[in-house]
C-alpha cells in the first residue's frame, strides 16, 4: 500500500507533533514491509535551519526504517517566514497527490485533508487539539458523508465528544492512544553502564526527565522539589532535553533559587533517550493544575514520554490528572502525586528510592502495560477500525 502523510509542521524540529508524525509512518511501514511511506511536509527557510541543527533525520527521530520525506517548497514571501501555514502549500500538496497517487492520505494538522477528501482519496484525519483549530469548522465536519473519508483519529474520549456534538458520527470517530518503540528499549538494563557512556555520576541516584522544558511541563515543580530535597547530596535531578533559550532561563531560576542539584543535558537524538533514561533511578513528570494552559490542553495530552518511560522499566512518578490516571494506575504502574504538592512528591521519591523491590514492582508493571502502546499496533488498530484491514 501507498501511504502518504500530510503535515504542515516543521519537520525536523523538536516539536512533539512531529516525532508522532514521523514515528506513525514508520509504524504504517513496520506493519507491512511492502508499505511504502512518505511523509509530506513544508520546506522552509526556518526549515533548512532546522537541517542543519538535525542533520542525521533517523538519529533525531529514532527511527529504524527507510520513511521517504518530501519536503514540498512554496515560493512565496512564506518561505522566509516563520509560519508553518504557507500560502499555495494545499496547491503544493495537490499537485504532488495527485501525481503519487497513494492508497491512503493520513492527514495530522493540515487544510489539505479538505481537498484530500473531496478528491476522492481514502484519507484519514487526525487532531489532538481541543483548541481552536481546523478541525472544529462544520465543513470538514459535514464532509463525513464522503465514503472517502474513513475517520478521525483522536487521543482522547472529550475531542471525540466535541466533535460527535458538532455532528460528525461516532463510529467515524475514533480514540487510540500514542505508542512508542518498544524494540529501542531492548538494551542492557545496568544502570551504571549507561551512566559511564553518557559521563553521569555512578555515585548518585538520579531523577530524571525528559522533554521540551516550557513551563507547562512542569518544570518549576520540578526544580521546587529538586530544592527541596538538595540537603540530600546523594540526589540529582537531570533534565534531558529542552531548547537553547529554556535552558538558559531555567539554569537562571536556579541560579538565582540557590538550586544546585540539577544537570540540564540539552537535547538528545531520540535514538540516544532511551539510554538515558535507562540511566535514572526514577522518571518523573509533572503537571501544574493552577497555571493557564496556552500550548497544550493538560485535560487531553497523551505525553510521548510516557510510554517511553514505561518501556524503559524505571520507576514513575506523575501529578495525578485523568489524562495521566487513565494509562498508569497508581500504586500498580506508578505512583500518582498530589497536583501542586511538592511535599507529596518529595515524600513519592524517598519512597522509591529506600523501596527497591517496590520500585521493581512498579517497574515492571508499566513495562506489561506499554507492550500494548507500539506505534505498528496503534497504525495496525486504526487501519483495522477504518476497514482497511
Amino acid at each position: 500500500m501507498k501511504i502518504c502523510i500530510v503535515f504542515e509542521g516543521y519537520i525536523p524540529s523538536q516539536e512533539a507533533a512531529s516525532f508522532s508524525v514521523m514515528k506513525m509512518a514508520q509504524g504504517f511501514r513496520k506493519l507491512d514491509r511492502q508499505n511504502e511511506v512518505t511523509v509530506l511536509s513544508l520546506l522552509s527557510i526556518p526549515i533548512i535551519i532546522n537541517f542543519i541543527k538535525y542533520s542525521k533525520i533517523r538519529c533525531h527521530y529514532g527511527l529504524n526504517e527507510k520513511i521517504k520525506l518530501k519536503l514540498l517548497p512554496v515560493w512565496n514571501l512564506d518561505f522566509f517566514s516563520k509560519s508553518s501555514r504557507a500560502k499555495g502549500l494545499i496547491d503544493e500538496f495537490k499537485k504532488y497527490i495527485d501525481k503519487y497517487k497513494p492508497d491512503l492520505i493520513y492527514v495530522r494538522d493540515s487544510l489539505y485533508c479538505y481537498e484530500s477528501i473531496l478528491d476522492g482519496y481514502p484519507t484519514i484525519v487526525e487532531t489532538h487539539s481541543t483548541l481552536t483549530s481546523i478541525y472544529t469548522s462544520e465543513k470538514l465536519i459535514s464532509l463525513y458523508t464522503e465514503p472517502n473519508y474513513l475517520a478521525l483519529v483522536t487521543i482522547h474520549e472529550k475531542i471525540k465528544n466535541k466533535f460527535i456534538h458538532k455532528g460528525f458520527p461516532s463510529e467515524k470517530a475514533l480514540v487510540i492512544e500514542d505508542g512508542v518503540d518498544l524494540e529501542r528499549f531492548n538494551l542492557d538494563n545496568d544502570k551504571s553502564l549507561w551512566r559511564q557512556k553518557l559521563g553521569l555520576p555512578l555515585n548518585k541516584k538520579i531523577i530524571m526527565y525528559s522533554g521540551n522544558l516550557y513551563r507547562e511541563k512542569g518544570i518549576e515543580d520540578i526544580l521546587l522539589t529538586a530544592k527541596n530535597m538538595q540537603v540530600d547530596a546523594d540526589l540529582l535531578f537531570v533534565l534531558v532535553g529542552g531548547k537553547p533559550e529554556d535552558i538558559k532561563k531555567w539554569k537562571h531560576y536556579c541560579s538565582e533559587s540557590k538550586i544546585d542539584n540539577v544537570n540540564f543535558t540539552g537535547f538528545v537524538d531520540n535514538s540516544d533517550l532511551p539510554q538515558y533514561l535507562k540511566a535514572a533511578d526514577i522518571l518523573i513528570m509533572l503537571y501544574n493544575t493552577e497555571i493557564q494552559y496556552k500550548k497544550m490542553d493538560i485535560n487531553t495530552t497523551s505525553p510521548l514520554k510516557m510510554y517511553e518511560y514505561m518501556a524503559s522499566s524505571r520507576p514513575i512518578i506523575s501529578t495525578n490528572i485523568q489524562t495521566i490516571s487513565k494509562v498508569l494506575k497508581h500504586n500498580y504502574s506508578c505512583y500518582l502525586a498530589k497536583p501542586n504538592d511538592i511535599y507529596d512528591i518529595t515524600k513519592l521519591i524517598y519512597k522509591l528510592i529506600n523501596e527497591k523491590d517496590e520500585a521493581d514492582r512498579l517497574s515492571r508493571n508499566a513495562y506489561r502495560e506499554v507492550l500494548n502502546f507500539d506505534w505498528s499496533k496503534r497504525c495496525e488498530k486504526i487501519l483495522s477500525e477504518s476497514n482497511l484491514r
